[in-house]
């Protein structure tokens, strides 16, 4: 086991930076191409020293560490199944990771959602959307050509006007509106 942390050039750890930091350096140094065996060796320690980090049982040093052919009792060569089954496994534990950090800070995109969900929600109560719905719902505002014009040169209108919440907001308010009740719409002014 001390062979893997000889390899990296640290002292055992946990931490997973220190090992990749370690791990990037050195094999800056040791090309595949100029040193099959170096890499291949500095590579398994890199995987072993994570494996460590992330608590798993089982780890095996990197190829190569036995001295003068001696086996350790108990020890075996990884095989391909195995590196697969460590490295599926690390990348479920670096998902497990990211989405506890994403349970911990929500993603920029839901941040922007729900801002513009309380623009919306904001215009409603109190601004341009609010005025747009009470002219809409009242008949007789909703055929006075006056009313709109106020409405369109308010300052709530002309400040909402270009947020997308505000366009969100007004698609929302004419798809619940039906003029089957108290409109008549051959009676709507002709001109603005």
């Amino acid at each position: 086991m001390n062979e893997i942390w000889e390899v990296l050039g640290i002292a055992p750890t946990g931490d997973k930076r220190a090992i990749r930091s370690a791990y990037s350096v050195l094999v800056k140094q040791c090309h595949p191409e100029e040193d099959p065996q170096g890499f291949k060796r500095l590579h398994e320690a890199y995987q072993a020293a994570l494996a460590y980090a992330a608590g798993k049982e089982n780890i095996i040093e990197p190829a190569g560490g036995e001295k003068d052919g001696e086996e350790k009792p108990g020890r075996e060569e990884k095989s391909g199944r195995q590196q697969l089954d460590i490295k599926t496994r690390e990348e479920e534990g670096s998902k497990e990771e990211s989405k506890e950090e994403s349970k911990e800070e929500p993603s920029l995109l839901s941040r922007l959602e729900r801002a513009g969900e309380e623009e919306l929600l904001q215009s409603m109560r109190s601004g341009a959307l609010m005025q747009f719905s009470a002219i809409l719902n009242d008949p007789k505002r909703f055929r006075k050509a006056d009313a709109w014009k106020a409405f369109f040169l308010s300052e709530d209108f002309l400040r909402e006007q270009y947020q997308e919440s505000f366009a969100d907001g007004m698609m929302r308010i004419l798809k619940g509106f039906s003029t089957a009740d108290n409109y008549n719409i051959t009676q709507m002014p002709g001109v603005f």
